[in-house]
């Protein structure tokens, strides 16, 4: 689990320094995704108002059905948005006048925009956002149907389908500011990451939990199965008893893997400065064996070795021990991806690096929107699963 703002650091090798270039790369992507999400919204709100009735609706007054969407590239202060998607009527008859209009308003639209993802939607930034790229005070209700939008995206895809079967859950939670009463609050997000049966990764839910309560937990996997997933191989978590005992009431059939990382930073939390690099060279001597018996003649040593002087390391190391060596039931060449929750601890990196600057989110909502924003342009790595 990470705290936001900390260093997470699983390798134990210094990241590399982010260098400006890099930090406002990072901060453009997230901006262009959030212009994309707004120019599409306005778009629909064209349309709506050209066919006189939005979508899905019925009304005596339509002039018009739409039909379906063409993309086109468009070109931005901070850079090229690629394939948006322009809605377009039966008839052919719509022309969106937003791209004209946005060209004229351009750096401040964008600037509008960062902040209303940055610090969280309100029909005033919206409206602010929307008057220059519509060419007229937008309407209270124009305003409300393009907020609603952002949070109906973000929505759909948290309550999509999921497949029934997947190779490899992964559960952790990251912990980010928030406004709760004015008040500046360490609020986790509980992510649960999963591997189908191709190694394709996918981000599977999120959910805002206070902390890393086991009710809390218990939500993120009836979510899971509500939305589809039936079967799960291995299941990768912390030593977190709450979330243990959620995995086990829930997917009593799976195989459940303990974070060697996090098995091995307990043990050494118990072990003196001086001796920490010795016993963590034992430490991984254990867990990079070829085969479980070798592993398991190891921790045996290493128990006959330091019992009597470190007997409170001993113990946390044998606490729980057989699901940390769960990794030896599945094929070798998954081992280095399963051993750990490294999937999810770098993809927390990679949220925290583009969102560490912003301060305090301004509601659960806005949190929720930038870490989907981050998602949806982050590239997740196949891992081999056979």
């Amino acid at each position: 689990m990470s705290k936001y703002g900390a260093k997470s650091n699983t390798n134990n090798k210094p990241e590399p320094a982010l260098t400006q270039a890099d930090f406002h790369e990072l901060l453009y992507q997230q901006i262009r995704q959030a212009v994309r999400s707004v120019l599409e919204s306005v778009m629909q709100v064209e349309l709506s108002e050209f066919v006189s009735a939005g979508r899905g609706e019925r009304s005596e007054a339509r002039q018009g059905q739409r039909n379906g969407y063409y993309q086109r590239d468009f070109n931005t202060s901070v850079g090229p948005i690629q394939k948006l998607r322009v809605p377009r009527d039966r008839a052919g008859q719509f022309h969106t006048q937003l791209f004209e209009r946005y060209s004229r308003n351009d750096r401040g639209v964008t600037e509008a925009i960062a902040q209303m993802f940055f610090k969280g939607v309100s029909g005033t930034k919206v409206a602010e956002i929307t008057e220059p790229l519509m060419g007229l005070k937008p309407s209270p209700s124009t305003v409300s149907r393009i907020a609603h939008d952002f949070d109906r995206e973000c929505e759909e895809w948290r309550s999509r389908k999921l497949m029934p079967h997947y190779r490899v859950l992964y559960l952790d939670g990251v912990y980010f500011p928030i406004l709760h009463e004015n008040r500046r609050d360490q609020t986790a997000l509980l992510v649960a990451l999963g591997v189908d049966q191709s190694g394709a990764k996918e981000i599977l839910a999120v959910q805002v939990g206070g902390s890393e309560s086991q009710e809390s937990w218990q939500g993120i996997v009836d979510d899971l199965k509500k939305r589809g997933v039936k079967q799960v191989d291995l299941v990768v978590t912390d030593g977190d008893q709450g979330l243990i005992g959620v995995v086990s009431k829930s997917f009593p059939e799976s195989v459940r893997q303990r974070c060697l990382l996090h098995k091995m930073r307990n043990t050494l939390a118990h072990i003196p400065k001086r001796k920490k690099k010795e016993i963590g060279a034992a430490l991984s001597g254990i867990f990079s064996q070829e085969q479980e018996a070798g592993a398991r003649e190891h921790l045996e040593a290493f128990k006959l070795r330091y019992e009597k002087d470190y007997p409170s390391a001993v113990k946390s190391l044998l606490e729980d021990v057989e699901a940390t060596l769960s990794y030896y039931q599945f094929p070798k060449a998954m081992w280095k991806h399963i051993r750990t929750t490294n999937p999810l601890e770098s993809l927390f990196s990679t949220v925290r690096r583009r969102t560490n600057t912003m301060g305090v989110f301004q509601n659960e909502q806005s949190c929720l929107l930038m870490f989907w924003a981050v998602i949806k342009s982050t590239k997740l790595l196949r891992i081999p699963v056979a």
